[in-house]
């Protein structure tokens, strides 16, 4: 079972690392939503079940937030703390030591981040998710989640200077 979470744990981040270059939102989401599922699945083939469940809902969220932003319906402010609530409360339920508080930690990120309007927040709150993620891959021992966190790590960073730095700059230089 080890050597295929570590498999589906590389296609997850593949799709996370191909995700976050999308410009628009809808698929951003889209490919968040697979990837979550797909993480859900490493997370359950090496028995961290608190990083499963905060990646089933976290594909739910995201599945909900493309429904809204695909049929341009505004999010309802409610739904925040509703996902706040259910992470938090189907975290503690799979709660066996510290280490599953990062997941819940980087759930919290991840709701937030999907609420975003602006890609620019959803990078960099998705920035910190990551870091928080590529923790919790080592303590559990999703290797090949936690080096394609380091991938994924570049990967927003490149997106960040791509769409947020050197865009500014231009923008910058044109009203000059």
């Amino acid at each position: 079972m080890f050597i295929i979470a570590q498999i589906v744990g590389f296609i997850a981040s593949g799709v996370n690392i191909f995700t976050i270059q999308i410009k628009q939102k809808k698929y951003i989401l889209l490919g968040f939503m697979t990837m979550n599922l797909l993480f859900a699945i490493n997370f359950i083939l090496l028995q961290s079940y608190s990083g499963a469940i905060i990646c089933f809902i976290s594909a739910i969220q995201t599945l909900i937030n493309y429904v809204l932003e695909k049929k341009e319906i505004p999010f309802p402010k409610w739904l925040i703390p509703v996902y706040l609530v259910v992470s938090f409360v189907c975290g503690m339920a799979t709660y066996q030591s510290f280490v599953d508080i990062l997941p819940v930690t980087g759930s919290i990120l991840y709701t937030l981040s999907i609420i975003q309007k602006k890609e620019k927040n959803l990078r960099r709150i998705t920035l910190a998710n990551t870091i928080l993620w590529l923790i919790y891959d080592l303590l559990v021992m999703a290797y090949s989640s936690a080096i394609s966190e380091v991938f994924f790590l570049t990967s927003n960073l490149i997106a960040i200077y791509r769409y947020d730095i050197r865009k500014q700059k231009e923008e910058t230089s044109t009203t000059k």
